[in-house]
């Protein structure tokens, strides 16, 4: 198997499992708490997405 089709099947299996996460995460965490997690947390994840050069979807 060449390396950068295991890096990408790597960087799916991440993106997936992520997913699964945040989606249990927003279920069960109150909005206005979600609300306040964002608003503090959105120049560090804004400098992250920059950094990796990757969108994240964090709202």
């Amino acid at each position: 198997m060449r390396p950068d089709i295991f890096v990408k099947q790597r960087e799916i299996k991440i993106w997936v499992e992520y997913n699964q996460v945040m989606t249990l995460f927003q279920t069960f965490i109150d909005s206005s708490i979600r609300r306040s997690l964002n608003d503090y947390f959105q120049i560090h994840n804004q400098r992250l997405e920059e950094y990796l050069r990757m969108k994240f979807n964090w709202d």
